[in-house]
């Protein structure tokens, strides 16, 4: 079963609660190609009709499920494992990143937290989520809360030589307040 690379860096979030925008980000080969495009999540000001990029920087559309990423998109997402054959899947959330994102946004406004954090969460072969590994957090109240977030999250499972199986899904959050 393919393994989460030792040395990667995972989907990294920046969320801010003022006019920061936050960041969601590929690991190094997508940094490095510096080509890929790049999506966003806008919100609207309270009281306003403009809008602000609230999550900006994304490297794969956050409303696609991994059946409608296309080829490349699909790629960057595997280029957090170790080598996965053309069968082989990492699992995904069901409904794409917004999602999650969205939650650590809402949530970092009314805990106003800053730091990063770093949690991977376990996804069975039936696409739920059974275990949330902590490697870094800023606040312990935030964590528990973003755990909860990715378990009950339903996911797309992850798929080695062609059959379900259980793999990490990374989730790293920036967190920032200007």
């Amino acid at each position: 079963m393919p393994q989460l690379r030792e040395n990667m860096k995972p989907l990294s979030v920046w969320i801010s609660v003022a006019f920061v925008s936050p960041l969601l980000a590929l690991n190094s080969a997508v940094h490095a190609e510096g080509a890929a495009p790049t999506y966003s999540i806008k919100e609207e000001f309270s009281g306003s009709a403009i809008l602000r990029k609230a999550v900006q920087g994304i490297y794969v559309p956050p409303d696609k499920t991994y059946a409608e990423l296309t080829p490349e998109e699909k790629q960057r997402i595997k280029s957090f494992y170790e080598p996965m054959t053309e069968e082989d899947e990492p699992p995904y959330p069901e409904h794409g990143l917004r999602p999650i994102l969205e939650a650590a946004r809402k949530l970092q406004h009314g805990l106003d937290v800053r730091g990063e954090m770093f949690l991977a969460v376990s996804v069975d072969a039936s696409g739920k989520g059974t275990s949330v590994a902590v490697y870094q957090s800023p606040d312990e109240q935030l964590t528990r809360a973003m755990a909860g977030v990715l378990m009950f999250t339903r996911y797309k499972p992850a798929i080695c030589h062609g059959v379900p199986c259980k793999m990490e899904y990374p989730f790293r959050f920036k967190f920032k307040v200007n």
